[in-house]
């Protein structure tokens, strides 16, 4: 008669999940922030909060860099950027959401945000500028419109 050795089923799936680890990649979109973005940076991000207002509220960038507005997870609530001077391009892949309740006058300056998953977006890529400039823009969420700013530095 053989005899079997047996082996608890928790060490085996404890030795299987140890074997199995994996190092979860860095987010590389950093947070923007009033001062100049790292030089590795390509991305940046700006939390727009369920009042419109933003974080950080002035967003430093350079030209042609990637800047990513989102709502914080779960807030479907959409929003609109009005720039007062044209700040870029839409990213590519990104498309401007359905304009809803938000009059859109000119594109080039409104961006309505699209849904991501649980969270609200808009993703532009910012204009090639010889001298920094400042450009003014409001978050609109439905009636009121907080108003932040987004710096541009040349390359």
């Amino acid at each position: 008669m053989k005899m079997r050795r047996v082996v608890p089923l928790s060490l085996l799936l404890l030795s299987a999940c140890s074997s199995h680890e994996t190092a979860v990649p860095p987010d590389p979109v950093v947070m923007c922030s009033s001062s100049a973005p790292p030089a590795t940076a390509t991305t940046v991000r700006v939390v727009v909060f369920a009042d419109g207002s933003t974080k950080p509220a002035q967003c430093t960038v350079r030209s042609g860099m990637e800047v990513l507005w989102e709502t914080q997870a779960g807030t479907a609530s959409p929003f609109l950027l009005r720039f007062k001077q044209v700040p870029g391009v839409a990213a590519p892949g990104w498309m401007a959401g359905e304009p809803g309740r938000f009059l859109i006058d000119d594109p080039s300056k409104q961006f309505p945000s699209r849904r991501d998953g649980d969270r609200q977006q808009v993703r532009l890529v910012t204009k090639t500028v010889v001298l920094a400039e400042d450009i003014g823009y409001c978050v609109a969420m439905g009636v009121t419109c907080t108003d932040p700013g987004i710096k541009i530095l040349p390359n």
